[in-house]
């Protein structure tokens, strides 16, 4: 079999040991052994020198060799979700990657050879849901990269800002880390491919203007700042340059003042989060105009308790037909809840902790909500002139 150039076992039945010999299959460029290996993978594996696709997702391994790391041709190469019982250190700086999606259980620092393995052909590379840990290297080289994945590691210290020289880039997330510091207008500005940019859950702050916004926001649809630590107004730019936005979270912040009126703008926008935040001031009037919600969109302003009581004007909301989530609990919100609309097929948690909020959710009665709704409508009652 030294010519066989495609091998597939994920769907075999065959025994799950991986033999020496396999290092035989010299012609071999596609392997793919998918839930395959429970015993360790052979040195001889690197001996495939021509191999391009080698998937051992979702198999338990002793170790890995580090004979993988030297298989200069691999464009794709899949460890995820792999169990490995060993720690091993893979030489990244041999690889010439165009795509590597990269999951693996196993704490090892991703600096010291990373940027080693750069070239200007490399477009994708996710090394998303690892445990990698250590600083994001400098992302020097990386010329054509579209799209990095560090989402979900342990790496921590500050993002580069080599980060905003990746001019083709369309999507970064590095989400769900340990990173702390400062993005300014250097992180951003030659970006202005990006579509997708998810920073959340870090302890990172913005250091920009709120008037002046950077070149990303021209072809962004796609913002997640949750859970950072973001404070002061919600700057404006965010609504009056971001035409294509479709997901805005803003929420578990510091954000603070009126929702700016700039948001209006936003009309492509299907699914906005502002919620745990110390907003406070009205629920806009526009909010009602956002009518690509109606693709089963969300609008999440709960938990900022700081709203000021208003009525719910007939142009606010009640123009978004098709809505699938509505959170506005936790705020200071008053007024009626308007009849015959969408608003009233919620349940009663999207409407708690509003005490001066009246009127009946919940269209959709059974008789295990009964007792609640009569609850609702006991400590809800509309007074007379808002009929």
């Amino acid at each position: 079999m030294s010519s066989l150039e495609y091998l597939d076992l994920q769907s075999s039945e065959l025994d799950d040991e991986i033999p020496d010999t396999i290092g035989d299959m010299g012609s071999l460029a596609y392997l793919d052994l998918f839930r395959k290996s429970t015993g360790s993978i052979p040195d001889t594996v690197g001996k495939m020198v021509l191999l391009s696709h080698l998937d051992l997702s979702q198999s338990t391994a002793g170790s890995i060799p580090d004979t993988v790391g030297k298989m200069v041709l691999l464009s794709h190469l899949d460890l995820s979700a792999i169990n490995c019982r060993a720690p091993f250190q893979i030489q990244l700086g041999t690889w010439f990657l165009l795509k590597n999606s990269i999951s693996l259980r196993i704490i090892f620092k991703l600096a010291p050879d990373f940027v080693a393995c750069a070239n200007d052909t490399l477009e994708t590379l996710s090394l998303s849901d690892n445990q990698f840990n250590g600083s994001v290297p400098a992302l020097i080289g990386f010329s054509s990269l579209r799209e990095l994945h560090l989402d979900f590691n342990q790496l921590n210290g500050t993002l580069p800002e080599s980060v905003g020289q990746l001019a083709n880039l369309q999507s970064l997330d590095i989400a769900s880390n340990s990173l702390q510091g400062t993005i300014n207008e250097a992180h951003l500005f030659n970006l202005s491919q990006l579509s997708y940019l998810d920073l959340s859950s870090n302890s990172l702050t913005f250091n920009m203007s709120l008037e002046c916004p950077p070149r990303l926001v021209l072809e962004c649809n796609h913002l997640n700042c949750h859970n950072l630590e973001l404070s002061g107004k919600i700057p404006e730019w965010i609504g009056g340059s971001l035409p294509n936005l479709i997901v805005l979270n803003l929420g578990s912040n510091r954000f603070s003042g009126v929702i700016c009126p700039e948001l209006c703008q936003l009309k492509n926008i299907q699914i906005l989060d502002l919620s745990s935040n110390n907003i406070l001031g009205v629920v806009p009037r526009c909010v009602g105009g956002f009518t690509a919600m109606t693709k089963k969109g969300s609008l999440v302003i709960a938990h900022n308790y700081s709203f000021t009581r208003c009525r719910y004007h007939k142009a606010s909301l009640v123009e978004i037909s098709d809505l699938s989530v509505l959170d506005l609990s936790d705020n200071n919100l008053s007024g009626k809840i308007p009849q015959g609309t969408q608003l009233q097929s919620f349940n009663i948690d999207s409407y708690k902790g509003n005490p001066a909020l009246c009127g009946l959710p919940l269209l959709k009665k059974t008789a295990t909500l009964v007792l609640a709704i009569l609850a609702w409508l006991n400590a809800n009652r509309c007074p007379s002139f808002y009929d």
